[in-house]
């Protein structure tokens, strides 16, 4: 199993980044390989918490939520892709001070097709994983620290589009 942790500073409270990061079916407002949420289960947020991601290549993942540590953490499940099968991330956050807090993501997958799925997780995979979540959390930190939405490759759409589309 393959286990990554990338980290980044907002320059916001540990409380104004949760009331962001928790409010599962609206990732899309930061992630940028993120089109849209459908909301799958009846719960919106906690333990059962079920959505499903349409990225902006035409795929999508479900993911459920495993685990939820209210004001600071939560792990996801998601359902097996091509290239691993089910995935576990855990998305925290952390007061540094006042006004900074940290926000820590530890992605944990299992490379299909054995040794060459390992080999091939160790040359490329590896980084592309660590590139994707670098882009959330770099999309999350500007969502937060600017009020605006990330858009597709993490463009943020002006206050103007978001009106418009509103």
């Amino acid at each position: 199993m393959t286990k990554l942790t990338t980290k980044r500073t907002i320059n916001a409270p540990a409380s104004q980044v949760w009331a962001v990061i928790s409010d599962y079916q609206n990732a899309h407002a930061f992630h940028p390989l993120l089109e849209s949420v459908e909301q799958i289960s009846e719960a919106e947020r906690g333990v059962g918490a079920t959505r499903q991601c349409n990225l902006y290549n035409n795929s999508s993942v479900v993911e459920e939520v495993i685990a939820w540590e209210e004001g600071r953490s939560f792990t996801v499940q998601t359902n097996e892709q091509p290239i691993f099968g089910v995935t576990n991330g855990t998305m925290s956050v952390r007061s540094i001070d006042a006004h900074n807090s940290e926000v820590t993501v530890v992605t944990a997958y299992t490379p299909k097709w054995g040794i060459v799925g390992r080999l091939f997780d160790f040359l490329l995979l590896r980084m592309v994983v660590n590139n994707a979540v670098g882009r959330v959390l770099k999309g999350l930190q500007h969502h937060v620290e600017s009020g605006e939405l990330v858009g597709k490759g993490g463009r943020p759409i002006s206050a103007h589009v978001q009106a418009v589309s509103s």
